[in-house]
């Protein structure tokens, strides 16, 4: 069977993440083209590296719709792949137009909630225009698609409410990583110290000025801790600032893009996410494969992924009053925490172990391009 998958970019994102693992873990007759159309590289090494062939498409412009799908559209015929995957907005209109017009079967991805509040939130103004065109180019291509395959149930039902899928066409299949090259946690030896980490792009969905606030809260009573961020993205700046502003300069720190971050879990007391809106969070399952101590905001795909909910550190989405209070709580039960995070850790070996997820992944596929 040959595939042939379409991203819009190779940056250090969780769908960009999360396809490089499930393509190494493909059985060996699947033969796999990856497509990309946008300037970022972050992870072509990394793709190289994979049992895959990598295409990139160099088109310019911010969408450059018309260039793409005319580039894609020759090479789609050139190649005649068995099926199409698209995943993320851009490159999954220029896929469903490719498919429309050459008659190969599509399959497309529901990877984050595309149309909730929080969504619609940051489109104000003259911006709800584009709001409004995306969702409409969306809903009026969406009979396309054979299946879709979505990373979360949550995510699932939102989009499908949305868009007007009928949930028969949605398969769900969780973000997979290689449980068995992800050690269990282990506490750190330093004593001096309580670190928190947070891995995530610098962008407004993370909710870093909630966690930053809450540290703010909390440094007065716990002088000893520290929070690692990891990531990249436009709000550096604006959040370098905010740390400054608060005098957390010491406390709080901005490590970049690191590879394979989760490692870096190992060297933290505990793990934060206190996300606005996500997808099926890769950093949040890769901290629960190991195991360490977490806090987590509220949203479905969280709730979704620690389930079950009540063993767990949750807050208020936003509210960073609560995450203070769950931060704190955390520290003082910690031997609580940590029992906590050994039993989420053996769940998520069972649910989120990548080989089981390519197999699910690859059947799915399989319907699609033959009917089987």
């Amino acid at each position: 069977m040959k595939v042939l998958f379409t991203i819009d970019s190779l940056a250090q994102g969780g769908t960009e993440q999360s396809l490089l693992e499930l393509i190494g873990h493909f059985d060996t007759h699947v033969e796999v083209i990856v497509v990309y159309f946008y300037d970022a590289h972050t992870l072509r090494e990394a793709y190289l590296k994979l049992p895959c062939r990598l295409m990139y498409m160099n088109i310019s412009e911010k969408y450059g719709f018309y260039q793409a799908i005319r580039k894609l559209k020759r090479f789609v015929n050139s190649e005649r792949p068995d099926v199409i995957v698209g995943s993320l907005y851009r490159s999954l209109m220029i896929t469903r137009m490719v498919s429309w017009q050459t008659g190969i079967p599509m399959v497309s991805t529901f990877v984050n909630e595309r149309y909730g509040p929080e969504q619609k939130e940051r489109f104000r103004g003259i911006g709800f225009n584009k709001y409004y065109l995306t969702w409409l180019l969306d809903r009026l291509t969406s009979f396309i698609p054979r299946k879709i395959i979505s990373n979360s149930y949550s995510i699932a039902l939102s989009n499908a409410a949305a868009l007007g899928i009928n949930n028969s066409r949605i398969k769900v299949v969780y973000r997979g990583r290689d449980t068995q090259k992800i050690k269990a946690w282990t506490c750190p030896d330093d004593k001096n110290h309580f670190i928190w980490m947070a891995i995530g792009r610098l962008i407004p969905q993370k909710g870093y000025d909630c966690l930053l606030h809450a540290m703010s809260l909390l440094v007065n009573d716990y002088p000893h801790i520290q929070l690692h961020i990891i990531g990249e993205g436009p709000m550096r700046g604006e959040l370098q600032n905010r740390i400054n502003q608060l005098g957390l300069s010491r406390v709080i720190i901005l490590n970049g893009n690191i590879p394979n971050a989760w490692q870096r879990l190992h060297e933290a007391n505990a793990f934060v996410l206190p996300s606005v809106s996500e997808g099926f969070s890769g950093a949040l399952v890769e901290a629960l494969i190991t195991g360490i101590p977490l806090v987590a905001s509220d949203i479905p795909m969280n709730l979704e992924a620690i389930s079950p909910g009540r063993l767990s550190f949750l807050f208020p989405v936003g509210n960073h009053i609560a995450l203070a209070g769950q931060m704190a709580r955390l520290m003082t039960e910690y031997e609580e925490a940590k029992r906590i995070g050994r039993i989420a850790r053996e769940r998520a070996m069972e649910n989120y172990d990548i080989k089981k997820v390519a197999a699910e992944y690859e059947a799915a596929l399989t319907q699609v391009a033959y009917g089987k």
